[in-house]
């Protein structure tokens, strides 16, 4: 039975204002992908802070 080891490091973070995108590199075995999140952090009008993630 062969075994999937897997392993996510962060690969970078680029930031423009308030929007941040988070690339993570997946590598295993037999391949490497690359998965993005994005967020972006705001203020509402009470001035409460608020962070938004994209999945």
């Amino acid at each position: 039975m062969a075994t999937n080891r897997s392993s996510k490091r962060l690969a970078t973070t680029l930031r423009r204002g308030n929007i941040k995108a988070m690339i993570r590199q997946n590598v295993s075995e037999n391949e490497s992908r690359f998965a993005t999140t994005f967020s972006r952090l705001f203020k509402d009008q009470s001035g409460a802070r608020h962070l938004v993630r994209s999945q």
